[in-house]
């Protein structure tokens, strides 16, 4: 990979220390420790990365798949203390910057994977919200025949 930078920015912020019991971590979990600010300067830098990849001319799904790393990453995050753990463990830019790899590598392969990725989440988010929708109407339907049959 010819990106070296990226490939040692990743590695800065998500593995370049090591800590007990051989656990890796970077500076991303400890920036992010400082509230609000913290996260706005480890997305800052994993954003880079993304915008890196595209000057790269990756196609659009590979970088939708990178932002949906970094989305994952920042809403964890947003709770605190579990947001916190789960900062030190995701890494966001390590799979990135994989990404980037591997899609050098195999172009096809990881396009279709990304792609499947894609599909499944926006199938599953599309197909909660129509079940949600039909049980929240259910609900609605069944509280007003109640309350109905109260008077």
């Amino acid at each position: 990979m010819e990106n070296r930078d990226l490939k040692y920015l990743a590695e800065l912020m998500d593995t370049k220390f090591k800590g007990p019991f051989g656990f890796r971590f970077g500076l991303d979990g400890l920036i992010g420790l400082i509230p609000v600010v913290g996260d706005i300067v480890t997305n800052s830098i994993s954003l880079y990365i993304i915008l890196r990849a595209s000057f790269l001319e990756l196609p659009p799904v590979i970088i939708l798949r990178m932002c949906l790393n970094l989305l994952i990453e920042s809403l964890v995050g947003m709770f605190p203390v579990i947001g916190n753990i789960f900062d030190f463990g995701w890494k966001a830019n390590t799979k990135n910057v994989e990404l980037i790899k591997s899609y050098q590598a195999q172009p096809k392969a990881i396009k279709y994977k990304s792609s499947l990725l894609i599909f499944l989440i926006v199938f599953t988010t599309l197909s909660s919200i129509v079940f949600l929708s039909i049980i929240g109407v259910l609900l609605i339907a069944n509280l007003s025949q109640w309350i109905l049959a109260l008077f």
